[in-house]
């Protein structure tokens, strides 16, 4: 795959590789969400493990705010993407 997008005009590199990076963010985003809303239904039903009466909830919340990072890497790689489909 890296030969033939490398043999393409880097206008058209930068355009797969806008595509390819919103696609990650945007499933980055749709985890996060997911992961909040997961650990909010186990924050309201009080669920935990049956052995130690741990709550689940902190560590999806964990979950999620871990995954923060990953999505300004994607939009740091975006805007640097988009920087360069702008200089051609």
């Amino acid at each position: 795959m890296d030969i033939l997008i490398g043999s393409l005009p880097r206008r058209a590199q930068a355009v797969i590789d806008i595509i390819a990076l919103l696609l990650g963010l945007g499933l980055f985003i749709a985890i996060i969400w997911q992961v909040c809303v997961l650990g909010y239904s186990f924050q309201i039903s009080g669920e935990h493990s049956a052995t130690t009466i741990i709550p689940y909830y902190p560590f999806a919340y964990g979950i999620a705010l871990a995954s923060i990072p990953v999505c300004l890497v994607y939009l740091q790689k975006f805007l640097s993407s988009l920087m360069r489909l702008v200089k051609g």
